[in-house]
């Protein structure tokens, strides 16, 4: 069971990934061409931003949830010094193609954005000229601290900053969650100050919380709920609901805050998501989420935006379709392959947390 509830995170983790592939080719980059893609019926699988933002809860909860088991203070010296690179490496990596590209002529967004009228976003990336300096810079530090799309080879990547500040945040609350007297209810006292605020922050604290309700087995007892099964169905089909009917009327940040924790709480203590979110093809998925999520923006400059330009005498449904199912397989490809040379590089730079772990704490 412990197996499977792992392979079910890194399963929502997957589709979350997908569909912020599907948000990005069809929401944002034939959306002007084909308003149906922003439809009631598209908006839940097509919602990116939402997808962010359960990524974030899952983050919160898989940091913590080794502690939480163990309750030793070395698995977190371990996750502390790993983090940074664990993020980084394949980070440059992504960022590492888009230079390569670029300096090899390959990148056609700008021509593209016109096409499908999308200067606004597609127009807007990578407007510099590629150089080993603002490479190195941006893929070791700006990405973290001062992305914007003046500097940054990835636009995707402004999730990175509020992703390693959160991690250090879950860090910071697990060392001294052990001389707390209710570590809980502190939990939530700031997941309700962050919520008010309008943090993406309390996604993070909202995953944490879940580690402690997982070390409780809270989710084994709904799991061995038979009314809740049904309610977890019901609540999941509300919640797609309310976030379509909603999405234009309340801020989305507070929707997504909200939707996105009810959603993940649903999954978690569902029999049939188990099962769905742990099985081969979402397994699959959620090995490659990461390099998914970091390799679909080259794939969109270059190769889905030479599409557009060569089909953009003829740029009618079927065309528009065909480039997109194109360009999900092209990222999916892309990001099997980056998640081989990521697993082989990291399996190298590993190396570097453990000599400092070994040569900076007392074991």
């Amino acid at each position: 069971m412990d197996k499977n509830r792992l392979h079910m995170i890194d399963g929502v983790r997957g589709w979350a990934a997908f569909s912020v592939l599907l948000f990005h080719i069809f929401c944002e980059t034939f959306s002007v061409l084909k308003p149906e893609f922003r439809s009631v019926f598209t908006h839940f699988i097509f919602n990116g931003p939402l997808a962010v933002t359960v990524f974030f809860v899952l983050s919160g909860d898989a940091l913590s949830t080794g502690y939480l088991k163990k309750q030793k203070l070395s698995s977190i010296d371990s996750l502390l010094l790993k983090r940074y690179f664990r993020l980084t490496v394949p980070i440059s990596l992504s960022c590492l193609i888009v230079y390569l590209l670029m300096k090899a002529g390959l990148m056609f967004n700008l021509e593209a954005a016109g096409i499908v009228h999308r200067e606004d976003w597609l127009g807007s990336f990578i407007p510099f000229q590629p150089s080993i300096v603002s490479l190195l810079r941006y893929s070791f530090y700006q990405v973290y601290d001062g992305h914007s799309l003046a500097n940054s080879y990835n636009p995707f990547l402004w999730t990175m900053s509020i992703e390693f500040i959160g991690s250090m945040l879950v860090f910071l609350f697990l060392y001294v969650s052990n001389r707390l007297v209710s570590p809980i209810k502190l939990l939530i006292s700031v997941i309700v100050f962050l919520f008010v605020a309008k943090s993406l922050y309390a996604l993070f604290f909202v995953g944490v919380l879940f580690g402690y309700l997982r070390a409780l087995d809270v989710f084994t007892k709904f799991l061995g709920n038979k009314i809740w099964q049904i309610a977890t169905i019901v609540i999941i089909f509300a919640l797609i609901i309310i976030d379509t009917q909603l999405r234009f009327f309340i801020s989305q940040g507070h929707v997504n805050i909200v939707i996105s924790s009810a959603l993940v709480f649903c999954i978690y203590s569902s029999s049939l998501c188990l099962s769905f979110f742990s099985c081969g093809i979402s397994r699959v998925l959620g090995k490659i989420s990461f390099p998914l999520y970091l390799v679909h923006f080259s794939v969109i400059a270059s190769l889905t935006s030479f599409l557009i330009i060569k089909f953009s005498s003829s740029l009618d449904s079927y065309h528009i379709y065909l480039i997109s199912i194109i360009s999900i397989f092209a990222s999916l490809l892309g990001a099997t392959l980056f998640y081989r040379v990521e697993d082989y590089l990291l399996s190298h730079v590993n190396k570097i947390p453990r000599i400092l772990l070994n040569s900076m704490f007392k074991l």
